[in-house]
């Protein structure tokens, strides 16, 4: 498989399908700067980019088209849907999802190179810089590996000047890339007062990493809550599994694992039950 569909894979994986987010730019111009790396050996910046994709839409269909075909990514229902606060607001939401099995053996395949290595080489720092644009490389590894990578990157660039300097450029604008990063790199675990104001002023910053599954009934135990999920998750036709049980369950949808927290919210005065799905990487 070619490395940009690979990161075709893992990172068009859960963003909308017809909807061409800052995020998602940035994925395709890392998909586009794939191809070009290695067809041509150059190495790509927003500028090289802005004047060589003349379409996005086009890039991505012609894409996706062959994923989709080989049953490596397929359209569905997006998980968003089901969020109580803003189902009217999303209900016609599609995204892409990534065949689980190829998805994983990527990112494993990822992890298990560049933690292995002494030092890296251009093509190695090439994938980095790539996870680094995209952010992608905070969701597949901890704070202790990126921290070890980070020191092997300082030691493989240090004599290397005209390299380093490709290793500071960028997919996109600054601004850009800071979006992406507020969006993706949030506090995953937990909600403050800042973010649950921020929810209903600009609720798509929200959603993105907590989605609220409201229960039929109040006071539900887990197992009720487990399965008024799940029989949600069937009426939208989105595959999931459940990873572990136990008081705060994990479950694992569009490739992505939830901890599935029992909470309550009030709107206009009434207490809402049900249960909050919390993006954990594992």
């Amino acid at each position: 498989m070619k490395l940009e569909d690979k990161f075709a894979i893992i990172s068009l994986n859960s963003l909308e399908v017809n909807h061409l987010s800052k995020l998602k730019r940035t994925c395709l111009n890392a998909i586009f700067a794939c191809k070009v790396y290695l067809e041509k050996g150059l190495w790509p910046d927003k500028n090289y980019l802005k004047k060589n994709i003349d379409n996005y839409s086009e890039f991505e269909k012609s894409l996706v088209s062959e994923l989709i075909k080989d049953n490596l990514l397929r359209k569905t229902n997006s998980i968003y849907s089901l969020d109580y606060v803003f189902e009217q607001a999303t209900e016609d939401i599609v995204i892409y999802e990534a065949d689980g099995a190829a998805y994983q053996k990527i990112i494993d395949e990822i992890k298990s190179h560049l933690l292995e290595l002494e030092s890296y080489q251009e093509k190695d720092l090439f994938l980095i810089w790539l996870l680094k644009e995209t952010d992608l490389i905070s969701s597949i590894f901890s704070k202790f590996e990126s921290n070890k990578m980070d020191y092997l990157i300082e030691l493989s660039l240090a004599d290397k000047p005209l390299l380093a300097g490709r290793f500071s450029s960028h997919l996109v604008a600054k601004k850009t890339k800071l979006f992406n990063r507020f969006i993706l790199s949030r506090s995953k675990n937990k909600s403050n007062n800042y973010y649950k104001g921020l929810s209903y002023i600009m609720p798509v910053f929200y959603r993105k990493k907590a989605i609220f599954i409201r229960t039929e009934n109040r006071f539900v135990r887990k197992d009720e809550r487990l399965e008024d999920l799940f029989q949600k998750l069937d009426e939208r036709s989105i595959s999931y599994k459940l990873v572990r049980d136990g008081h705060i369950p994990l479950v694992q949808i569009h490739n992505k694992y939830y901890q599935v927290v029992p909470y309550v919210i009030n709107m206009y005065r009434f207490a809402t039950y049900g249960s909050q799905l919390r993006e954990v990487t594992l």
